[in-house]
């Protein structure tokens, strides 16, 4: 069994090296899904709201476009989210691992903690335009909004300086599918 780390910022390709891994045997497990459903499952509202504003909730549903609105418009508000969060986040996560070779795709990685339960990181980079683009797209977002989502996350070296492997996807798909394949080969025939 190993337990294979997968971060990086919004919109650097994550997924795609998912898609890779899945083809590879290895199961994924997707953090933010992971996160959503902590969120909507009302368990933590009450926090959420406490800090974010009680509007944040609406008819016993989680808005989450004005949560992210809020918790994104600074890194101190993201890094208040992710104290809020995280810990309920883990918890879940760890009661789904078991005994199988998995990754974990973590934005979060680091900032939860969850790397020191991980065999090896894998981040997954991105020049920033690209990013804002790909963004924009995937999520409806206005450029505003895209523009401070990647102004709340961690820097490149953020990630460089403690990841085992880093990837990046400035656009040739081919050079980044090869290269993350040969990686997660690597990693899952190491003893």
């Amino acid at each position: 069994m190993k337990i294979i780390g997968l971060t990086g910022p919004t919109g650097s390709g994550k997924t795609t090296l998912c898609t890779i891994a899945e083809g590879l045997g290895i199961e994924v497990i997707n953090c933010d899904a992971v996160a959503k459903r902590v969120a909507d499952s009302g368990l933590l509202f009450s926090a959420l709201a406490l800090e974010f504003g009680e509007d944040i909730i609406k008819g016993g549903a989680l808005d989450r476009r004005l949560l992210a609105e809020r918790a994104f418009s600074s890194a101190e508000k993201t890094e208040r989210l992710n104290g809020i969060m995280l810990p309920a986040i883990v918890k879940e996560i760890e009661s789904q691992m078991g005994d199988k070779t998995v990754i974990l795709d973590a934005p979060t990685l680091f900032e939860s903690g969850l790397d020191k339960k991980c065999n090896c990181v894998i981040a997954v980079l991105a020049e920033g335009e690209l990013r804002k683009n790909r963004i924009t797209q995937r999520d409806n977002l206005s450029d505003s909004d895209a523009a401070a989502r990647l102004f709340a996350a961690k820097d490149d070296e953020f990630f460089i300086s403690r990841a085992d492997y880093c990837i990046y996807n400035n656009g040739d798909e081919r050079e980044f599918l090869e290269k993350a394949k040969s990686i997660l080969i690597e990693i899952t025939e190491e003893k």
